[in-house]
C-alpha cells in the first residue's frame, strides 16, 4: 500500500507507521509532568488546600491525556477513527483542565498575583494546543495526512506537558511565604503526581 493513497479505514502498514509514530507517541505518552517536593503532612492551611486542588487537576488531566494517547499506540490498527477519538480525548483534557483550574480560585497570600498570571498563560497555552491538535485532523484523506497529522497531535501534547511542568516550576519558585512552598511539599496528590 503506498504512504500517500491508504484506506483510512483499514489499519496501517506496520513498517511505515512504526517508522513515523514510534518517536513521537513515546513523547505523547510519557508526559514531563513532575514537582520537585516529597513531604507529607496533615496541613490544612489555604496554601495547602490550594496546592492540592492545583495537584489533583494535572493529575487529573496527565491520565486523561495518556489514555487517549494509548489509543495511537497499536500502530498496527491505527485509523482516521482512532485518530479522532484520540483528538476528542485530549482536547476535552485540556479544557477540564482549564475549566479546574478557573474553579480553584486565586491562591492565598502574596504570591496569589504570579501564580494567577502563570495559571493565565497555561489556560491560554491548553486553548492553543485544543485548537492545533484539532486542526491536524482537519482535511485528512489518506494514510499520509494520517500519519502527518498524528505526530503533529504527539508534538504538540508534549509542548503542552511541558507547559504544564514550567508552570509548576514557576509556582514553586515564587517568592512567598515558607508555607506556599510547604504546601507543594507536603500534597498528596503533588506526591502523587511524581509517581504517575
Amino acid at each position: 500500500m503506498h504512504a500517500g493513497s491508504g484506506r483510512l479505514g483499514r489499519p496501517l502498514p506496520a513498517r511505515l507507521a512504526h517508522t513515523r509514530l514510534l518517536v513521537p507517541l513515546a513523547a505523547l505518552l510519557l508526559l514531563p509532568v513532575v514537582l520537585v517536593g516529597c513531604g507529607s503532612s496533615d496541613n490544612n492551611s489555604a496554601e495547602a488546600k490550594w496546592a492540592q486542588g492545583f495537584c489533583s487537576a494535572l493529575g487529573t488531566w496527565k491520565t486523561s491525556v495518556q489514555s487517549a494517547g494509548k489509543t495511537l499506540t497499536n500502530v498496527n490498527e491505527l485509523s482516521k477513527t482512532k485518530a479522532e477519538q484520540a483528538v476528542t480525548g485530549i482536547s476535552d483534557a485540556n479544557a477540564k483542565l482549564v475549566d479546574d483550574l478557573s474553579a480553584l480560585g486565586q491562591p492565598a497570600g502574596s504570591a496569589a498575583p504570579e501564580a494567577k498570571a502563570a495559571l493565565q498563560d497555561l489556560a491560554r497555552q491548553l486553548k492553543h494546543s485544543a485548537d492545533q491538535i484539532q486542526g491536524a485532523m482537519k482535511n485528512v484523506t489518506n494514510v499520509q495526512e494520517l500519519l502527518t497529522a498524528v505526530s503533529a497531535m504527539a508534538a504538540t501534547a508534549s509542548t503542552t506537558a511541558s507547559a504544564v511542568s514550567g508552570t509548576i516550576t514557576k509556582l514553586e519558585s515564587l517568592e512567598a511565604s515558607d508555607e506556599w512552598k510547604k504546601a507543594f511539599d507536603d500534597s498528596e496528590a503533588c506526591q502523587s503526581l511524581n509517581q504517575r
